[in-house]
């Protein structure tokens, strides 16, 4: 059995155990949230909640033990032209049918393989080949500021402590405030580095959430976790490129860097 089917055989257990909640409902097996992409990679990233259900989403406990086929993730970086309001001229609706948090993890993702964006933006999104994604909330919310947080605090406890997390060698924690720096070190059994901060707009105090991220390595260097803000605000391109850089140098000290990206989807 792989380690990610034990990893489920012991969520699954977890849940029917523990009675785990979200608000006062008791969760069932499909609206436990696993995950997607690909559960074999190197490489994690943790978004603050879902904009939709598990059972909509299909990235719940269930659909993972039952090994239904996964709807395509996939979306066109581009479907349309706009008018940008600026210039007056035409320009691609980066945006369109997809969502500036999968830009973000798309544009991460291509920083770290080829050190700048994919040039042809009317490719579909590949990110999901290369990382395993979930959520730190279990509740959906298209805003996190009307989401039930209430089930944070077990998916700290129960779900991020299991031994599969520990198998990844990159771990980007893009949400915020959800978690905070000594509960990611007791949870991922990492230490603080250093944090890394670009120089401030006018406008910023220096070292906000969305121009620094922190930087936590395991005692034996084979683990990196970096804490940042939700990736789909307004993060500077700047951060995302020196993240990407601090992640493709880990991987390659490491030997994941090539294992990572010729792998393919599952």
């Amino acid at each position: 059995m792989s380690k990610f089917n034990k990893f489920l055989e012991r969520l699954k257990k977890m849940v029917d155990y523990n009675n785990l909640k979200d608000g006062n409902k008791v969760l069932t097996e499909k609206e436990v949230i696993v995950g997607y992409g690909n559960y074999d990679s190197k490489i994690l990233f943790v978004g603050k909640e879902s904009t939709e259900s598990p059972e909509k989403a299909c990235n719940s406990l269930f659909h993972n033990l039952n090994i239904q086929e996964r709807p395509n993730w996939t979306r066109k970086r581009i479907d349309e032209e706009v008018i940008d309001p600026k210039t007056g001229k035409k320009r691609p609706n980066y945006w369109s049918n997809s969502g500036t948090l999968w830009w973000k993890y798309q544009t991460l993702i291509d920083y770290v393989r080829f050190g700048r964006r994919q040039e042809d933006r009317s490719k579909e999104f590949d990110f999901e080949n290369f990382v395993y994604c979930t959520e730190m909330n279990n509740s959906h919310s298209k805003r996190t500021s009307d989401a039930d947080k209430s089930t944070i605090d077990w998916r700290k406890k129960l779900f991020f402590k299991d031994p599969y997390f520990k198998d990844f060698s990159v771990i980007v924690l893009a949400c915020s405030n959800y978690i905070s720096g000594p509960e990611i070190e007791e949870i991922f059994d990492v230490t603080f580095t250093n944090a890394c901060t670009l120089l401030p707009n006018s406008h910023k105090r220096k070292g906000t959430m969305n121009d620094t991220f922190w930087c936590h390595l395991s005692n034996d260097g084979k683990r990196l976790v970096i804490h940042a803000c939700n990736l789909s605000g307004a993060i500077k391109d700047g951060m995302l490129k020196w993240m990407a850089r601090i992640i493709e140098s880990h991987l390659k000290k490491n030997g994941h860097f090539d294992l990572t990206f010729n792998q393919g989807r599952h």
